[in-house]
């Protein structure tokens, strides 16, 4: 890819071009692209974020493509940070475990492995036969200077080949909230299918947009995500891939997603819970332009009634205030149009603190701060993790007094 942004002509899953148009969430810049103070002056990269619809596969895709190098070589979210996430793989690790009988020299993969926060639980769990793969290089040191063993770069077909001479095959390889993260899925699970071994376990999760769609979870697309999936699109790029489903699980995380366990055996395929899930998809209609259109309506109804509060506290001459900064706050941020109203913003990630928002350049600071604040009953504190709005206020509510606010299907408001 030779241009930093580029449309696509077919679709990512099938290649047929019975393309069709959804709904534009407008230019946006790109979502972790943080500023230090010297870039302040300089020009960012944006992109269009418009989603479009395969009539032939329904696989519902950006319809732009941004640079992988650009987006990920060098990543501003780090999961180590995060207690709640690492408490979810350690069990996770343990559950995978006893399911599958996994034993200590069992090799396992993980495909885009950040800074090894699975690793790290699958080493507890006595499975110490592993290697991360991942682009970004700072988090791949992170992980490394941890002793989890990691390489750099990305996950595709011709680089597994060169692994394939080192190392042995896969029982299991995992991939948690990536398989949306690469503009030639084709190619990456084909590199899955080269290397796995004959009866393992290809183990993923994905936002679902049937979660997406239900709760108006917008955020959630942006430009990493170049793919939005469905269990109709996935039973069709899995197959035509030679890879079948043999479990399909419901998960809260990131506000919706599926875990997806499978493999190279036909004989194992989950029939029925692919067909409960192909028929939920067909009865909430979530390939229909009718459905599209209600979706970006509601869409500016959310937007009209953010702006509404937003409006009143600066009449009351409150103050505005972002806690955290993840990557679905630059879409809210740019599609609302909203970014002037805040003065600033608090995150735990140590890795955004003392950076910039993309667009408005807020100033990012130490979450700790908030506790020498003086917030009232006019101020807000806006909550841009909404899928942890309970636990952050649980965790503040009895040091800061004030309204605190976050979005899903409406506007949410809660006094402390």
């Amino acid at each position: 890819m030779n241009n930093i942004i580029e449309e696509i002509q077919s679709c990512r899953i099938c290649f047929s071009n019975q393309l069709e148009e959804m709904f534009s969430l407008g230019v946006s810049p790109l979502a972790n692209a943080l500023l230090t103070a010297d870039q302040l002056d300089k020009s960012e990269i944006e992109a269009p974020l418009d989603l479009i619809h395969c009539q032939n596969c329904h696989a519902i895709q950006l319809k732009h493509t941004v640079n992988p190098t650009v987006l990920f070589s060098n990543y501003s979210y780090s999961s180590c940070f995060s207690k709640s996430l690492q408490e979810y793989y350690d069990n996770l690790a343990r559950d995978l475990k006893l399911k599958y009988s996994l034993q200590t020299n069992d090799f396992i993969v993980e495909i885009a492995s950040n800074c090894g926060i699975f690793l790290d639980s699958l080493r507890k769990n006595n499975l110490t036969n592993f290697i991360g793969i991942d682009p970004a290089s700072n988090l791949v040191a992170e992980a490394n200077n941890k002793g989890l063993i990691s390489i750099c770069s990305f996950f595709n077909h011709l680089n597994v080949q060169l692994w394939k001479g080192v190392f042995d095959q896969p029982k299991l390889i995992t991939a948690f909230n990536v398989m949306s993260h690469s503009p030639d899925l084709n190619d990456m699970i084909q590199g899955v299918k080269s290397w796995l071994a004959p009866d393992g376990l290809f183990l993923f999760e994905v936002q679902y947009w049937g979660d997406i769609y239900q709760k108006l979870n917008f955020s959630n697309i942006y430009h990493e995500h170049f793919v939005q999936w469905t269990i109709t699109a996935l039973d069709v790029f899995l197959k035509s891939n030679g890879f079948y489903i043999y479990n399909i699980e419901r998960i809260d995380m990131l506000g919706g997603s599926i875990r997806i366990t499978c493999g190279l055996n036909k004989e194992k395929e989950n029939y029925f819970k692919i067909g409960v899930f192909k028929e939920l998809e067909n009865n909430i209609r979530l390939f229909e332009q009718n459905s599209f259109k209600n979706f970006y309506s509601n869409l500016l109804s959310l937007k009209e009634e953010t702006i509404k509060l937003l409006d009143e506290t600066k009449k009351k001459g409150g103050k505005i205030v972002g806690m955290s900064y993840p990557a679905k706050a630059t879409s809210i941020l740019n599609f609302f149009q909203i970014g002037q109203y805040f003065d600033c913003f608090f995150e735990d990630g140590p890795m955004k603190i003392g950076k910039f928002t993309p667009k408005y350049k807020k100033a990012i600071f130490d979450a700790k701060m908030l506790e020498s604040s003086t917030y009232n009953s006019n101020d807000l504190i806006f909550i841009f993790a909404n899928n942890y709005a309970k636990e952050i206020i649980k965790k503040w509510k009895d040091k800061i007094h004030t309204n605190w606010v976050w979005l899903d299907k409406t506007v949410n408001v809660v006094k402390t």
